[in-house]
């Protein structure tokens, strides 16, 4: 029997709580009746041996759940924690991928067929890709008659790709543990090694980033698991001085492992720790000033384009100075970051992209130094959080989040809330319902609880479970309603149908005039130099199909897109032909505009089915008809 996913968060709340729960507890926890919670767990029950645990019932006291196996308990919650749909051939494929890398041994079809609850034939579909995907990591799939399949190759090149697909809970470090079936290291053991490893950065008089001692605790925890299991990095692909920062750090951290556990790390594994710190935002003082310089001219600069100011000195900064500093290191070293997060990056975080190619040309002016288009989307990301978090949300509702569940649970809650109604208010914190009173929660426009509080305490309260699902984002929709002016942006005046353009180039400088010509701008011609000294630095095409051209400065009288939609297309600038311009001028006083400018140029380029019909639009109405309804009907999903 499988249990449902109610059951398996049951299951693992238990484990976690490791105390006795009543059903009333676990009830108001999951927001369920008290009789349901019962027949859960006697479902729970009832896959004792498989699951590797044992149910504990006692009177007054409730349930507790201890794990008797941590292997089979590890398999159990790879399958839900990680990949609970296995219809999705994305949550096969990176299943059966960490499975094949962790497993010493070979694994056979009808192990991962039981695990899965998937036939045969599906999987030996999957393995085809599973093959190319070890191949394109240089690493070989081999396959053994009776014995099944196992990733083999380079040490180094496997140990990075188990951190790539082990898709692993930020918040449980005890996740780690159970994630390789570790009978080295108790959750309590992780703590002390986490606790370790800042002491030593601090006798360094150094620091790094919460989340970062998590990232090596994960390294160290797949370095220990592959030794225990004869599995050792034999040579670095690059030699450390005996001063080097990385390796001193490495060889305390090794040694104070060896000397409380009597674990033994050979030089290369200990060489192999400090090539995983690089990066990893240890800070260093030779870097610090001039990481400071270049993040204050880019904060001047972006002052200077969008009358947007950011804080030096707060936390969103701090991130980004974190981050630079790490890419500093990573770039001595020619250490590069995964690609797959460009297009994600471009295509629906605009207006944050245009930020980072600011920091990118501060960076280079700085350094003489090229960030490649990977790098600069990770930028992005910070100036994403900063978005949200600092000036630009000034004009958004303040909503307030009370929950008393466990950090994790309410970040990850806060999290969801942020990519589901980014552009409609502001989240200001979360707060428990301890601490709350009605007074307090009078600056706030609106109240999300997932806590039984007393509803006059707010005029707009909702209360929402910690896990939200299509019901409850339904519900927050029509609690929450922030819908750009469409027509407004878009404007009739400067809507084109081209057939045949002579070049993209008389096109953007015909346009640029025209808007001078409608007063949008003040001088056409610097308009369109500008235009061309943004597309230098990086293209403005962000599909195969639609392009966003704009000056590298943000100077129009008003926030405004052009629209021109060309029936046989024009080859850009990059030779690649492109079908729909949207012309963007920005005002920078206007900060209002911005924000919803750069809303539906996200929402337009994440969104390939919607650029299509856009293309086909007949004329002016249609196109903002078009773009009208899929806006309001994604608020109304």
């Amino acid at each position: 029997m499988k249990s449902n996913q109610r059951q398996f968060k049951i299951l693992e709340y238990l484990v976690e709580s490791n105390d006795y729960k009543t059903s009333n507890q676990i009830a108001h926890h999951f927001d369920v009746s008290d009789r349901t919670i019962k027949e859960d767990v006697k479902s729970i029950i009832s896959i004792n041996e498989r699951a590797g645990i044992n149910v504990i019932s006692q009177t007054n006291r409730g349930y507790k759940i201890e794990v008797c196996d941590i292997e089979k308990y590890s398999l159990y919650i790879k399958s839900y924690d990680n990949f609970a749909d296995f219809n999705t051939q994305n949550n096969r494929i990176q299943y059966i991928l960490y499975r094949l890398l962790t497993s010493h041994s070979f694994v056979t079809l009808e192990t991962l067929s039981n695990e899965m609850y998937i036939s045969i034939s599906t999987l030996k579909n999957d393995i085809g890709l599973i093959k190319k995907l070890v191949n394109d990591e240089n690493l070989k799939l081999t396959s053994v008659i009776k014995k099944g399949l196992k990733i083999e190759g380079d040490e180094h090149i496997i140990r990075s790709m188990i951190t790539k697909y082990a898709r692993i809970d930020l918040f449980s470090i005890e996740s780690y543990n159970n994630l390789f079936a570790s009978k080295i290291f108790s959750f309590n053991d992780i703590k002390r090694i986490s606790t370790s490893i800042v002491e030593i950065l601090h006798e360094f008089d150094l620091d790094l980033l919460g989340l970062n001692v998590t990232n090596l605790l994960i390294h160290l925890i797949i370095s220990v698991f592959r030794i225990q299991n004869g599995y050792e990095i034999q040579q670095i692909k690059m030699n450390f001085e005996s001063n080097n920062i990385e390796f001193k750090i490495s060889k305390r951290i090794t040694e104070r492992i060896e000397k409380d556990y009597g674990f033994k790390f050979s030089e290369s594994e200990i060489e192999y720790l400090g090539f995983c710190l690089i990066g990893k935002a240890v800070l260093k003082t030779q870097d610090i000033e001039e990481v400071k310089t270049i993040i204050s001219r880019t904060y001047k600069t972006i002052f200077e384009n969008f009358n947007i100011e950011f804080d030096e000195n707060d936390e969103d900064s701090n991130a980004l100075y974190y981050h630079t500093l790490a890419m500093r290191e990573r770039l001595k070293y020619g250490i590069t970051i995964e690609p797959k997060i460009v297009e994600m990056v471009r295509t629906k975080f605009v207006f944050a992209y245009e930020m980072a190619i600011i920091y990118q040309q501060e960076f280079y002016n700085y350094y003489q130094q090229e960030l490649n288009d990977v790098e600069v989307c990770y930028i992005a990301v910070h100036f994403g959080a900063m978005i949200e978090n600092q000036k630009l949300k000034d004009n958004l509702p303040k909503l307030a989040i009370i929950s008393e569940a466990r950090t994790g649970h309410t970040l990850l809650l806060k999290n969801e809330l942020l990519s589901r109604f980014n552009h409609s208010f502001n989240i200001v914190g979360i707060y428990s319902p301890y601490e709350v009173s009605k007074t307090m929660l009078s600056k706030f426009d609106y109240v999300l609880s997932t806590e039984d509080i007393d509803s006059n305490i707010h005029k707009n309260y909702l209360k929402i479970p910690v896990s939200l699902d299509e019901r409850v984002i339904n519900e927050i929709q029509n609690f929450i309603k922030d819908t750009p002016v469409i027509n407004e942006i878009f404007k009739r005046s400067i809507f084109f149908k081209l057939a045949n353009p002579i070049s993209i180039e008389h096109t953007l400088s015909s346009l640029a005039i025209e808007f001078e010509r409608q007063k949008l701008v003040e001088n056409g011609l610097e308009f369109f130099q500008q235009t061309l000294v943004r597309e230098n630095l990086q293209s403005t095409r962000f599909s195969k199909k639609h392009v966003l051209p704009h000056p590298i400065k943000a100077i129009s009288k008003v926030s405004f897109i052009s629209t021109i939609i060309l029936k046989d297309g024009i080859n850009w600038f990059d030779g690649k032909q492109v079908k729909l311009i949207l012309y963007i001028g920005i005002n920078p006083n206007d900060k209002k505009r911005i924000k919803e400018v750069f809303s539906i140029l996200s929402e337009i380029s994440s969104n390939e089915n919607l650029i299509d019909s856009l293309i086909e639009s007949r004329n002016y109405d249609e196109f903002i008809d078009q773009l009208s309804d899929h806006i309001r009907n994604k608020k109304e999903m």
